[in-house]
């Protein structure tokens, strides 16, 4: 049942053919360039997670926070031995190995050659390592 004298469509929707409609549209560029944004956001959040799901949880936890004094030994690819050897060398600290990595200019090789002569790490634990600092460089740096 129709009244007679009302308008056919609601006040609350514009006319398409109004101006100030185009400007409120989803579709306006200022509009879907955000949402552009927004979704490579996302799909960069999402192959974070899937990344991190591929992650050791040692590692996981060495990155999840700044480094803060974390002890050497938190570093992932650092066993109990190698961190016994990196303390006697006056590398107690995460920060402090993490230093020596930098000072070699993020070298992985270099630095995988010094962690293996000088400390003594296999080079399972000296890949490990330096894929650790790396990572947690490319997160906090």
């Amino acid at each position: 049942m129709r009244r007679e004298g009302l308008p056919t469509q609601s006040p609350l929707k514009p006319e398409p053919s109004d101006p100030s409609f185009l400007q409120r549209s989803p579709f306006n560029s200022r509009c879907s360039k955000t949402n552009q944004r927004a979704g490579r956001l996302m799909r960069r959040d999402l192959l974070h997670r899937k990344a991190m799901d591929h992650m050791s949880p040692r590692l996981r936890a060495f990155l999840s926070e700044p480094m803060g004094e974390k002890d050497v030994a938190w570093v992932d690819g650092i066993s109990r031995e190698l961190a016994i050897n990196l303390v006697t060398k006056g590398f107690n600290k995460a920060y402090i190995l993490l230093g020596q990595f930098l000072l070699m200019h993020k070298n992985e090789a270099e630095f995988q050659r010094w962690i293996i002569c000088c400390c003594g790490a296999s080079e399972c634990e000296a890949r490990q390592s330096t894929a650790c600092l790396k990572e947690w460089c490319a997160c906090f740096l």
